[in-house]
């Protein structure tokens, strides 16, 4: 169609693949270029005019990106687990300050029974004086036992709850076993972008809080969605 004229001017055929002896009809093309979609009333179809997609592979393939998140197995953000984790392992820890605390003047209070009753030399003082000593073997067994075990391990807790997520995702090619690309989640949100072109992937994905997870990875020959494909990794 010529707008100057406003006639139409000589049909040209372009030649294949657009052109075809088929009964090609409507062409649409996709925004990249790369594909195109029409009518066509061919044999093998499922009707009379079926609609096909073509893929121009002089065209590159566009990249697809993919937001996500890793998240816990219970399907919880890792800042918030981490933050949870924290609180529970001080918890902990107050809870057997307390511990040693009370011990410590149970102790104190056994310590000077004893010592009340050290000059007194009847039957009953003596058996007095066995048990308060007996309860207080056991009770500083206890209390070691927090103070050099327990009480230590809860404070290493702390620490080790502390730590900001770590987590490094790969694409690895399927054949080849050749990492292509990589990306590292938010260590705070666990919020991460993958940005690649489409392909067959295995997807590994490894950190110093978690056993190392892999999956197939597979991005379609597509044009992509205006807004990112959504795609979460959930832990242990």
């Amino acid at each position: 169609w010529d707008s100057k004229t406003n006639k139409f001017t000589k049909p040209v055929n372009i030649g294949y693949p657009i052109n075809t002896p088929d009964d090609n009809k409507t062409i649409s093309f996709s925004k990249s270029g790369r594909y195109a979609y029409m009518h066509d009333a061919r044999d093998g179809g499922f009707g009379d005019l079926d609609v096909y997609k073509v893929t121009f592979l002089d065209f590159p393939a566009p990249y697809a990106t993919y937001i996500g998140h890793v998240y816990n197995k219970d399907s919880v953000d890792m800042e918030e687990a981490r933050l949870k984790n924290i609180a529970a392992a001080e918890a902990n820890v107050v809870k057997i300050e307390k511990e040693i605390e009370s011990l410590n003047t149970k102790n104190n209070s056994l310590q000077r029974s004893i010592s009340d009753i050290e000059s007194d030399t009847s039957a009953v003082a003596i058996a007095k004086k066995i048990q308060f000593q007996r309860t207080l073997a056991v009770s500083e067994e206890v209390l070691l036992s927090l103070t050099n075990t327990r009480l230590p391990e809860a404070q290493a807790a702390i620490v080790e709850a502390s730590k900001l997520l770590n987590v490094r995702i790969e694409l690895i090619n399927q054949n080849t076993n050749k990492v292509l690309y990589q990306y590292e989640p938010s260590k705070i949100s666990g919020e991460f972008a993958i940005i690649a072109p489409p392909g067959n992937y295995k997807m590994v994905i490894k950190s110093d809080v978690f056993s190392s997870i892999q999956k197939n990875f597979i991005i379609p020959d597509r044009e992509p969605l205006k807004d990112p494909y959504a795609f979460n990794v959930y832990v242990k």
